[in-house]
């Protein structure tokens, strides 16, 4: 141990479940302890809130475990990452400064090259029902296909028996879990958010309510990232005659107007980038009737010309697409607007839609 934090340098399974105590972190809110994002054997997972206690029928009044936040299934070309198989590297830390829970391990799975794993936990000072964890996933020897599930988990016991029931869930997108859970005795109502964003980071937030729903489900929900996923609808893409009529024209009915404008001459177009909340309406002008957009401008009219979605690596979104007899405009990625790696899925293969990929320079 340093001055300032708490540092475990080698993985002893016999020491697991004790470790978890040392390695809790919180906030004087929310606590976690320090369990593996992944299952190991006689981990005891476990998310507290201050001074919130349950009474089990004729029990003594106990702090309830709320729903699990923190764990992962990770996937490494179909081999489950555990720390079943000794890992070639491991260290964690506790940075009693910044509250930063940091796992580095170094894995090679049966059939699998050496990949390198880092796991960033911490609980907020400045908003104390908020919690978040990063996972970093680089493979140092060879190209490896990874899948990761995360989510909600209400069964976790406490210490025997879960204390809260779900009793409603909600998932306002793919990326967004939202759970409501009632104490075993009915006195309190507990609302808990997952949410996965595609660098990943997984944020999870927990309030305590009054209010009481009625129903009951399933105790887990589960989101999922893999090598082929559409994490933003990027932008929405609007051939348009006239690209200075049509600024003016959102300008005054709408109220918005382009953070962005560029020629991107190898598409023959000069591009206005609007931001809406967290997406873009993207105005496309021709250079000239001769390019793609000016041929459809000839064909069609001004009007929706291609939906944009964001991925995170377009190498692997095109591969899996092509395994997947995608009809595809691109077969390897192009540079677009902003120096972002584009590619086109042809209308016909999906909806009479044009299909763009996109992933962008910083992620």
């Amino acid at each position: 141990m340093t001055t300032w934090s708490l540092i475990e340098d080698r993985f002893v399974p016999s020491l697991a479940s004790t470790h978890e105590s040392l390695f809790t972190i919180g906030n004087g809110y929310l606590s976690t302890r320090g369990s593996f994002e992944e299952s190991l054997t006689g981990e005891m997972r476990a998310s507290f809130i201050q001074g919130l206690f349950v009474n089990p029928p004729a029990e003594l009044p106990l702090l309830g475990t709320v729903p699990d936040w923190t764990g992962l299934t990770i996937s490494i070309d179909g081999a489950p990452f555990n720390l079943d198989r000794r890992p070639a590297g491991y260290k964690r830390s506790l940075d009693f400064r910044s509250g930063v829970l940091d796992r580095e391990v170094l894995w090679r799975g049966p059939e699998t090259g050496v990949m390198k794993l880092r796991f960033r936990r911490l609980v907020s000072m400045a908003e104390p029902h908020l919690a978040a964890l990063e996972v970093t996933i680089t493979a140092l020897t060879s190209h490896a296909s990874i899948r990761i599930e995360t989510g909600i988990d209400a069964g976790i016991p406490s210490p025997i028996t879960p204390a809260w029931n779900p009793t409603a869930w909600h998932r306002p997108n793919p990326n967004r879990i939202k759970l409501l859970s009632e104490s075993i005795d009915g006195a309190q109502t507990l609302e808990v958010e997952a949410v996965l964003y595609g660098a990943p980071i997984d944020y999870f937030r927990v309030r305590v309510l009054r209010a009481k729903t009625g129903f009951s489900t399933t105790p887990t929900a589960r989101l999922t990232l893999g090598s082929m996923k559409l994490y933003n609808l990027d932008h929405v893409g609007i051939a348009v005659n006239d690209l200075d009529a049509a600024i003016a024209g959102y300008l005054d009915r709408y109220g918005v107007e382009p953070i962005h404008r560029q020629v991107v001459a190898d598409q023959g177009v000069e591009e206005a980038m609007i931001p809406i909340g967290g997406s873009f309406v993207q105005l496309l002008g021709a250079l000239s009737p001769h390019t793609p957009v000016g041929r459809f401008l000839g064909r069609k009219g001004e009007g929706l010309h291609h939906i944009a979605y964001a991925v995170l690596d377009i190498d692997e979104a095109l591969a899996h697409l092509a395994a997947r007899g995608a009809r595809l405009i691109d077969e390897f990625p192009r540079v677009g607007g902003s120096g972002a790696r584009i590619a086109f899925v042809h209308p016909s293969d999906l909806a009479g839609t044009l299909i763009e990929l996109v992933e962008h320079p910083d992620g």
